[in-house]
């Protein structure tokens, strides 16, 4: 293909024999949804059953499929790129309509559309469409910034704890807001490695009090002026509040980067997993908080710092150890992936890696967030 050739996504490129097969996929799936929009005065059941059984699907399944047929009036820009391209799969729009469905605000939906269209609009020959979970997580970090009292009232409806009894063992189950979960499971694993003990033993040591393990954490401000807590992600005033009054060293503009030495230093290290986010292999899913750091070219004594430094997972480290994968960095940080004969380009979901973002976007952005002020 040409070097002129405008960008495109590799599940739906031209060389890609499976491209087809994905695009009808996408098709079906956009025209079961066009279909059957669900009529509001309705009953719920009777619709749900008339899914579950018209399609052989679960209730569950059902009602995933009833909720997507929303999202064509709410963000009708993305919806259009989605059947001109067909490069948008069922799981990425349930999980769009999932992470919306509390916005009602016409203005922040259609900061949101405009979101989705980036999201959702490529930057390289054969870049790898970012995740579900990614989509969800940036759609977060914008509702933070435009509706920050809407999900400071979820995270505080969703925060419990539960107790179950068996006849051996007990199960308490705590469900947190991230940025505590992040801290206390940082505790754990530290309470493990120091004292050499399991995770279950790591939690009766911190509850009986038996040990002072201190962790360090990291913020970052992100595109909508706010902070995100690495392995946590976007924090909300009041999070931000919080933790700004726990910060005990600033560091601006991430200096102090670059060694000499073989490995990557403290800054590098956190500036490296606030940038890449996940593991950079296309379709890894592992968080960054638990990759390893790795040299894109093999340290040769005077090159260990982010422009030659990426996060990789323990098998796909090992993949690339072994050369069976090759990577190069691109000038936005996002990573040329071949493997075999296979090449793809991936982008950075990290906080710190949100450069390139057009100005319209960024535009729109600063306008939807001085109105929701």
């Amino acid at each position: 293909m040409s070097s002129s050739e405008a960008p495109y996504f590799s599940h739906v490129a031209t060389d890609n024999q499976y491209a087809e097969y994905t695009k009808e996929q996408n098709r079906l799936f956009l025209s079961l949804i066009d279909a059957f929009t669900p009529d509001p005065e309705a009953d719920n059941d009777s619709q749900l059953l008339l899914l579950t059984t018209a399609l052989g699907v679960t209730r569950a399944a059902a009602r995933d499929i009833m909720r997507a047929a929303t999202i064509s009036e709410r963000f009708p820009r993305f919806m259009e790129l989605a059947r001109s391209d067909l490069h948008i799969d069922k799981e990425r729009i349930i999980a769009v309509e999932k992470a919306t469905c509390g916005v009602v605000d016409t203005e922040i939906l259609e900061s949101i559309d405009d979101l989705l269209v980036e999201l959702s609009t490529p930057h390289h020959h054969h870049e790898v469409l970012r995740r579900p979970q990614a989509f969800s997580t940036s759609i977060n970090r914008a509702l933070i910034a435009l509706d920050p009292d809407a999900v400071a009232t979820r995270i505080k409806k969703e925060v419990k704890v539960s107790y179950g009894r068996g006849p051996y063992t007990s199960t308490i189950s705590a469900t947190l807001p991230c940025d505590e979960a992040q801290e206390l499971r940082e505790i754990i694993e530290k309470t493990q490695r120091e004292q050499n003990c399991t995770a279950p033993e790591a939690v009766t040591k911190i509850f009986r009090q038996e040990n002072a393990t201190k962790v360090t954490l990291h913020l970052y401000p992100n595109e909508y002026d706010g902070l995100d807590l690495l392995g946590a992600g976007a924090l909300t005033p009041e999070q931000t509040e919080y933790w700004l009054s726990r910060v005990k060293n600033v560091n601006l503009m991430y200096t102090n980067l670059a060694t000499t030495e073989r490995f990557f230093n403290l800054p590098g290290k956190v500036f490296l997993k606030a940038r890449d986010g996940v593991c950079v292999f296309p379709g890894c899913d592992a968080d960054a908080i638990n990759t390893q750091m790795d040299h894109i070219t093999n340290y040769n004594g005077t090159n260990t710092d982010p422009t030659n430094g990426e996060v990789l997972c323990q098998h796909h480290h090992n993949m690339k150890t072994d050369r069976r994968i090759r990577i190069s960095i691109l000038k936005d940080g996002a990573k040329k992936i071949t493997l075999n004969d296979t090449t793809v380009v991936t982008i950075p979901e990290g906080p710190a890696g949100r450069w390139g973002h057009s100005f319209s976007r960024n535009l729109a952005l600063r306008t939807a967030r001085r109105r929701a002020s």
